[in-house]
């Protein structure tokens, strides 16, 4: 059987109230999504720390739970330095690489759907059109897909 992976991220903000308010997030996290049978695990991936649900969302949601609950403990008197030095143990390298492919498919059915929007509204291909060095070509170098394949 195999497994449906989504990316996504987690910002975590300043409270109101606490210091100086900056224009970002403090903390940005990738996140890799896996989906089996019919659940969802959410994966930090430079935390090694996870948690499920019955959609992306909801797993998503129980893993910032999760993360605060982590620093919370992490920089109280209990938690200690220890505890707190050793918040940064990535993941597997398998997840890593589990997160660029899912990334790599994000991205061009995002690009594939920007280029039927195009060709929709203007009733013919910008994107495929030569030379061929055009931003196609490019593309399909960068990720070793032939997005113009079907087109030709």
């Amino acid at each position: 059987m195999s497994a449906t992976a989504r990316t996504g991220t987690i910002k975590m903000t300043r409270p109101p109230g606490l210091g100086v308010v900056g224009s970002g997030p403090l903390l940005h996290l990738d996140v890799l999504g896996v989906e089996e049978d019919g659940r969802w695990s959410a994966i930090a991936l430079d935390m090694s720390i996870a948690d499920h649900g019955e959609t992306f969302d909801e797993a998503l949601e129980s893993l910032r739970d999760a993360l605060k609950a982590q620093f919370e403990f992490a920089f109280s008197k209990e938690g200690g330095a220890q505890l707190r030095s050793n918040l940064f143990t990535p993941a597997e390298g398998r997840y890593f690489r589990m997160y660029r492919d899912a990334r790599r498919k994000e991205m061009l059915d995002a690009i594939a759907a920007l280029h039927a929007l195009l060709v929709e509204e203007a009733g013919e291909s910008r994107l495929l059109a030569p030379p061929e060095d055009s931003g196609v070509r490019r593309l399909e170098r960068r990720f070793q897909c032939p997005l113009a394949a079907a087109e030709r």
